[in-house]
């Protein structure tokens, strides 16, 4: 396990608030979890899908070669079957677009390129908008705080 240098992202809102080709506006606590873990963001040009990765393939293979047609008493048992999956069958296959086995091309070249993990757990925040009231209060889950001090 590690991090990459560069994490290139699909624009989504959760990560990108506005996709500019020159200076794209990054969502702060997404900005936070990429400094925290030290990898850049390089969001993908607007209307370029060669930029794209083939993510939403991968999606449909996982879809429709391991869990389609299965049912699971549990998440567990569904996240189970798919460790067993990736060990045994997907990480040994020859892969399509490569011709490569995707164990051995990530151990020989994209494992060693990884930066290791920071040792503390990355800490969510949350935040939001408020509307201060004439009174000077807010209101946040019911609370009401005066933000006048």
């Amino acid at each position: 396990m590690g991090v990459p240098q560069i994490v290139k992202i699909d624009n989504l809102k959760a990560a990108i608030l506005e996709a500019d080709f020159s200076e794209p506006t990054v969502q702060k606590h997404y900005a936070a979890f990429a400094n925290w873990y030290g990898f850049m963001i390089e969001p993908c040009r607007i209307y370029t899908p060669t930029d794209k990765g083939k993510v939403e393939s991968n999606v449909k293979y996982v879809k429709n070669n391991c869990f389609k047609g299965r049912d699971f008493e549990s998440y567990n048992k569904a996240k189970e079957f798919l460790n067993i999956w990736l060990k045994d069958t997907v990480n040994l296959r020859i892969h399509g677009t490569t011709k490569k086995v995707p164990s051995e091309l990530f151990n020989t070249v994209e494992k060693l390129k990884l930066k290791a993990l920071p040792k503390d757990d990355y800490t969510i925040s949350s935040s939001c908008r408020c509307i201060v009231n004439t009174n000077c209060h807010i209101s946040y889950k019911g609370n009401y705080c005066n933000r006048s001090k």
